[in-house]
């Protein structure tokens, strides 16, 4: 097809914003034929449309291409600042297990891997052997899970979970009266 012949990305992203801006000039015209002449001739009609944009691109002047091009650039600057804000600033944290059954997973994977399993076979064995768990077994593996997620609590919220602790009024019998 039209779009594998070309070089590079912006060379495609060009040509698919001229496709776009020709479906869009013939979307009227398309659901009027599709109402007044049928599904068949509908069809029909945006084949034609979708080779005579490639038809069009290739006897385009280069003047105009470059309009399109010059689009594209600005989109792709546009799309890159976009992710590069996105990106999270530091070094990336390790996921903390949310589960028990996350850290039983961490710890037995590597056990089913080396008998040979892979994909989802992988997830299908610790599936089974996870089902064969004893209920205190997997308690204990919940509480590594929660032992784990507080110990890579960063401070501050460490702090601010500390601060919202509902703080009890003194019972009237340990309150000293002034004399």
């Amino acid at each position: 097809s039209l779009l594998q012949e070309m070089s590079t990305k912006i060379d495609q992203a060009a040509y698919l914003l001229f496709e776009t801006e020709m479906k869009t000039r013939m979307k009227p015209y398309l659901i009027e034929l599709r109402e007044t002449e049928g599904q068949e001739r509908f069809y029909q009609q945006i084949r034609n449309t979708v080779s005579g944009c490639q038809q069009k691109w290739k006897l385009m002047p280069k003047e105009i291409k470059d309009r399109y091009l010059v689009q594209a650039k600005e989109m792709d600057v546009s799309r890159k600042e976009r992710i590069d804000k996105e990106k999270p600033k530091g070094p990336k944290k390790m996921p903390l297990p949310k589960s028990g059954w996350d850290v039983y997973r961490d710890k037995n994977i590597e056990e089913v891997k080396s008998d040979g399993f892979t994909g989802r076979e992988i997830a299908k064995q610790l599936g089974e052997k996870w089902r064969n768990v004893t209920a205190q077994e997997k308690r204990h593996y919940g509480m590594q899970a929660n032992f784990l997620r507080e110990i890579n609590r960063e401070p501050e919220e460490i702090l601010e979970r500390a601060s919202t602790v509902l703080k009890y009024e003194k019972p009237p019998c340990l309150v000293r009266r002034k004399s």
